[in-house]
């Protein structure tokens, strides 16, 4: 049988399987509690280095700023706040096993707040891309999480207009305009800004300009600039059968060398009439090795080899779980995502909940699979999913794969 054929006959199978999920049947799984950890075990030392974009001038003075959630913005009440950092930008601390935020900031007067957290012109931050970060004890290798921190150029205003309303601005990289990049606004921080996009702005202009015309209301501001520029890779920007792409914005996790920037004074509140005037510092994605993705690793994960359909490994290959099996299919958001595989084919999942998951494979994630993208499965089960039982480690789960006709 034909792959395609074979992949026209699955999607069929699985709406028959979403009908059968939306007159109310549903796959209850049993929460598994994991083993009470040692004593030893119970903190974790995280330490760091807080430095300048060009990761040359060492931030003294600057803290790193923890958060339990983004009930507060990231404005009041940090769970913990570091010692200031040394001379060479170096901070430590420990914390329990858990889910937490990072922040990075350097206030001029080098001293720590708690309340009345809005940056201001010339203080130093960097919201940390990886948030939420899942810290488990591994080892007693301590956890290294660096940051890069954009300088703050100028203070939000308020713009009175008859035109319309909502924001406009600039977006830099070190205090030049950065040109083609998009800004996108969110109305909520629920799904940690990986969500469905709101708003998106054109690609900026030669002066780094943006405007977005938005109704009264409170408002999540990113910018976000991706080297790729493959066609097949855009998202809500690519439009099928156009001849050139209409910018070069794209889904899915940030790769080293991108652009990013969480407008450090979010939420920002839209009203009648004004124009709300910011100006977005990126800072770029440091490379895997540079903050040791290794020591990230859960205590419950999958790891194994994606192959095509003669058993060769393949590489830039992402493997997901979904617990959901048609957005495993038809593109939805994964609930976990492992590392792109390289030219041996390996991959981790690291996991923080057990169930049943279903696992796919493929060469971009975020959007309905299209024909020549590769698409694979977990065969070991006639559903391709899996069991996982927190705090046990799968090896050598076997993914095919193979490219869309």
């Amino acid at each position: 049988m034909k792959i395609n054929n074979l992949f026209q006959k699955i999607i069929c199978i699985n709406i028959f399987i979403l009908a059968i999920i939306s007159a109310g049947c549903s796959i209850k799984n049993k929460s598994i509690e994991a083993p009470k950890q040692s004593e030893k075990s119970s903190m974790i030392a995280i330490e760091g280095k807080i430095v300048t974009l060009d990761r040359q001038n060492y931030l003294k003075n600057a803290y790193l700023y923890v958060y339990k959630d983004a009930s507060t913005d990231f404005k009041d009440s940090p769970f913990l706040i570091s010692n200031p950092t040394n001379e060479n930008g170096e901070y430590s601390i420990t914390l329990p096993e858990g889910r937490y935020y990072f922040v990075a900031r350097k206030f001029l007067g080098d001293e720590p707040k708690t309340t009345n957290l809005e940056m201001q012109p010339e203080e130093y931050y960097a919201y940390y891309g990886g948030n939420p970060v899942n810290i488990f004890y591994t080892s007693d290798k301590p956890v290294f999480i660096g940051f890069n921190c954009s300088k703050i150029i100028k203070k939000e205003t308020i713009e009175p207009s008859a035109a319309g309303k909502g924001i406009k601005g600039i977006v830099t990289y070190y205090g030049k305009p950065l040109i083609d990049s998009y800004v996108i606004v969110y109305q909520n921080s629920g799904a940690d800004f990986r969500g469905q996009v709101y708003r998106r702005s054109l690609p900026t202009d030669t002066n780094g300009y943006f405007e977005i015309n938005l109704t009264p209301g409170k408002y999540y501001i990113l910018a976000k600039k991706k080297k790729e520029t493959n066609p097949k890779m855009f998202y809500n920007v690519y439009h099928e059968g156009a001849s050139e792409p209409a910018g070069n914005i794209v889904a899915g996790p940030l790769f080293e060398g991108d652009y990013i920037c969480y407008y450090p004074n979010n939420p920002v509140t839209v009203t009648e009439q004004n124009f709300v005037n910011i100006n977005l510092p990126a800072v770029t994605k440091i490379s895997l090795d540079d903050i040791s993705q290794t020591n990230y690793a859960t205590p419950t994960r999958i790891e194994g080899i994606v192959i095509d359909m003669d058993g060769k490994p393949m590489a830039g290959i992402r493997v997901f779980a979904s617990r959901h099996k048609m957005l495993m299919l038809m593109g939805g958001k994964p609930d976990f995502i492992s590392n792109v595989t390289k030219e041996d084919g390996r991959y981790t999942i690291n996991l923080t909940e057990d169930g049943v998951f279903y696992l796919g494979a493929r060469d971009f994630i975020g959007r309905a699979p299209k024909t020549n993208e590769i698409f694979g499965y977990y065969f070991g089960t006639e559903d391709h999913s899996i069991v996982i039982k927190k705090n046990t480690v799968y090896k050598n789960i076997v993914i095919k794969a193979w490219k869309i006709e």
